[in-house]
């Protein structure tokens, strides 16, 4: 049995690095076996492209967190193209400063560094903790943006730029405003009831204003995916980027099992993010699918659900012990 095992990261505990490793030590005998690391454009984007192009240069360059602290930002380049994983500048917080005010002009920073107006530049989006739907970012790449009052958030734009080679890859399908649009996320990035109530106001109101209302991946990032497309760029989904990059779906058809992993498997997972679309894919073409995560929706179907109890306390090791062991459930579950 030829099995793929499309390892992501387990949210602030191992990387999809880690987890692939992991894998690949517990099926180290199984020569049919397959582990590659994934991201849907948050955390480990990086990675997971380097392990697809490992040719690629790494450099480190100087920006800012998301509270505007002077960090090192790794970023991925070549002649033809470079990739950005924002969570690494926008997803960095140093110290206590409301959501209204975090900004992403640090990821402004970096594209500006790597796009030339020859080569493209790629931005994995998801990882972040800003909500100023890419106002920092915008500013610094040279545009006359207005923020609302009090905050760095933006309420209107003059294009007077064009970032056409600007790709940002989405890990989530959410426009910026409405039921389903970038408010759902704000309290993950740690915003309070009364600056959620504010920031969708704001939310609704820039998005009438840039005519961008309903627009589908304009939300991810905390509005990064509306920034980018203001400055002439696209966004794309991650199951398509991967597919070029990777010909993940030709993996999964020749698979016999797929394997994936995620820190809480639930409907959210469905709505644009990687593991949803693999395990979509591959039930779709009557794979048998396991996932392994945290905790579970029990209404999802068509699943097999392997359960990992990670430590509440920080604890790398332990971190590794209870993956390991879910891994090797698994295998016991596919071979008996």
């Amino acid at each position: 049995m030829r099995v793929l095992f499309a390892a992501g990261p387990m949210k602030k505990t191992l990387t999809a690095m880690e987890t692939c490793r992991i894998a690949k030590k517990v099926f180290s005998s199984d020569k049919l076996f397959e582990s590659m690391p994934v991201s849907d454009g948050g955390d480990g984007f990086l990675d997971a492209v380097k392990h697809a192009l490992p040719d690629l240069k790494e450099i480190r360059i100087n920006s800012y967190s998301c509270d505007m602290k002077k960090i090192k930002a790794r970023v991925l380049y070549s002649k033809e193209r470079a990739f950005i994983e924002s969570a690494l500048c926008a997803g960095v917080l140093k110290g206590k400063v409301s959501i209204l005010r975090r900004s992403t002009l640090g990821l402004g920073v970096l594209i500006n560094e790597l796009y030339d107006n020859k080569s493209s530049v790629y931005v994995g989006i998801g990882g972040t903790l800003t909500a100023d739907i890419g106002c920092g970012m915008l500013k610094e790449l040279g545009f006359d943006a207005e923020e609302y009052d009090g905050t760095s958030v933006l309420k209107s734009i003059r294009k007077n730029k064009n970032y056409s080679l600007l790709y940002g890859i989405s890990d989530v399908k959410s426009p910026l405003n409405g039921k389903n649009g970038a408010s759902l996320y704000l309290k993950q990035k740690g915003a309070n009831t009364a600056e959620k109530v504010l920031l969708e106001a704001l939310f609704d109101e820039t998005a009438d204003n840039l005519k961008i209302s309903g627009k589908k991946f304009s939300g991810s990032g905390g509005g990064i995916g509306a920034g980018i497309m203001i400055s002439g760029g696209k966004v794309l989904d991650n199951f398509t980027f991967f597919e070029e990059l990777t010909g993940i779906k030709r993996k999964i058809k020749e698979s016999d099992i797929i394997i994936v992993n995620e820190g809480n498997f639930d409907r959210q997972s469905f709505e644009g993010k990687l593991t949803g679309r693999i395990v979509e894919t591959a039930v779709k073409m009557k794979k048998r699918v396991f996932v392994i995560s945290g905790g579970f929706d029990a209404e999802i179907k068509g699943i097999e659900k392997i359960k990992v109890n990670m430590p509440k306390k920080r604890n790398k090791t332990g971190y590794i012990r209870e993956f390991m062991n879910a891994v090797q459930k698994t295998k016991e579950f596919i071979y008996g």
